[in-house]
């Protein structure tokens, strides 16, 4: 079980405590000062002396303001790879990150650099990764073999037949131990569709590579995909079961960004178009969402609203929160205006059972129409890819 731990904790290192099965940066992996990202490396820990620990590999911080954060750091020795876990309260990190900003505007000036290290390791918080691991690559065979050293942007493994497999670590998807030992780590499995909750788009975003298709039944097939890390571009179509000349078409673009530790704000831009109708609508919705990817709560408002809409949604409100490995509970709550000054409302509840790409959407929806519910179920299916 040691060296299982060992390698979840190497995984948040190199991935982040979510991404094991993505093998992408996710919202909890954190950013370094300026210029040195989200991974502090051997060459900018010896530039700008930040921690005193030899054989310095890697060192990273993930968390949040609600469940606090962590410092992984990382070595390469002759006895093999080893990994130190720091918790940090949120003052903590504070302390942390303007330590570290102090220190790379000091080298900047020229000054001479304090030796201190901005956060002492004890002896104790290391741990040895032993053993076998296997090592699974996206859109490749997975690897088996002992890791023998990580370096920032590669693991190098060690086979049974004394090959050395290097594996950059953007192609990693997950890291477990052997299926031949008794006690096989699997790790938890991310909700790769959580730019959203059943329609609403949230704060979070896909990441660069990433694409996601969604029917909802069999009437609203729709895809996005992820053209850089804060922008994805989608569409769909939405079929009327009576006549094609009831469908619509409608496309759209989504900008947001994590602006300051577990909130993240988007934009998204949607034109929609009856194909009955002679014009469009376009309507801009802004969502923020607050949280990690087990629990976040998301609120949006249209921020502009083009001519030709029958209903105009002032607002909306929802959340998702992990109940069980590969299942969440979601829920989604619009609020309808029809310019008449009455409000019509939305709910939508349910679960989504997701496994490493796919995803089902299974729940109900309601809609109050005139003072009268009117419950329909609800069932969408979803899938998600890499280009």
């Amino acid at each position: 079980m040691r060296s299982c731990a060992c390698v979840l904790l190497l995984g948040t290192v190199l991935l982040g405590p979510h991404e094991l099965c993505a093998g992408h940066d996710r919202p909890d992996a954190q950013d370094f000062p300026k210029p040195l990202g989200r991974v502090i490396d051997t060459e900018e820990n010896g530039r700008y002396h930040l921690f005193e620990i030899e054989s310095f590999s890697a060192a990273r911080v993930y968390g949040n303001v609600l469940s606090g954060y962590q410092l992984h750091v990382l070595r390469t020795r002759e006895s093999g790879v080893a990994i130190a876990e720091v918790g940090l309260s949120p003052s903590r990190y504070e302390r942390l990150q303007e330590h570290i900003k102090a220190r790379v505007r000091a080298v900047g000036r020229g000054e001479p650099s304090p030796t201190a290290p901005v956060q002492e390791i004890s002896d104790e918080s290391w741990r040895v990764v032993e053993g076998a691991v296997m090592v699974q690559r996206r859109g490749e065979p997975s690897v088996e073999g002992v890791l023998i050293e990580a370096r920032v942007d590669t693991l190098h493994v060690r086979r049974a037949d004394d090959t050395i497999e290097r594996i950059p670590y953007d192609r990693v998807a997950w890291i477990e131990c052997a299926a031949s030992g008794p006690a096989t780590w699997k790790p938890s499995i991310p909700d790769r569709h959580d730019c959203r909750l059943f329609f609403a788009p949230t704060g979070r975003m896909l990441r660069k590579g990433e694409g996601a298709f969604t029917g909802y039944f069999i009437f609203l097939p729709t895809a996005w995909v992820g053209v850089s890390d804060r922008l994805m571009v989608g569409g769909g179509v939405a079929v009327s079961p009576a006549a094609i000349s009831f469908g619509s078409v409608y496309g759209g673009a989504k900008a947001g960004a994590r602006v300051h530790g577990a909130l993240h704000l988007s934009l998204t831009t949607i034109y929609h178009r009856s194909f009955s109708a002679d014009e469009g609508t376009l309507v801009a919705f802004g969502a923020a969402s607050f949280g990690d990817r087990g629990k976040a709560l998301t609120i949006g408002t249209p921020v502009a609203v083009g001519r030709g809409a029958k209903y105009i949604p002032p607002m909306f409100i929802g959340g998702d929160i992990q109940v069980a490995k590969g299942v969440k509970f979601v829920s989604e709550n619009w609020f309808l205006s029809t310019g008449d000054k009455k409000i019509y409302r939305l709910f939508l509840a349910g679960f989504r059972f997701h496994r490493q790409r796919d995803a089902v959407d299974l729940g109900f929806a309601s809609f109050d129409d005139l003072g009268q519910w009117h419950p329909l179920p609800w069932l969408s299916v979803s899938f998600s890819w890499d280009w």
